[in-house]
């Protein structure tokens, strides 16, 4: 239910960062969530890339 919840945040938040804060997680932990949730599935469910779009 977490790996859900965390998901949720994720596609409702422009970062990783402010979805974790609005759970009142780490970013680590909330990253930890949908690596998890990723491997369940078996699927990738966010591009991961450090570039900047723009």
């Amino acid at each position: 239910m977490r790996q859900l919840s965390c998901f949720k945040q994720a596609a409702e938040h422009p970062t990783f960062t402010q979805a974790a804060q609005s759970l009142a997680m780490s970013q680590p932990a909330f990253s930890s969530a949908i690596r998890e949730l990723e491997i369940t599935l078996g699927v990738t469910l966010f591009d991961r890339s450090m570039r900047a779009c723009g």
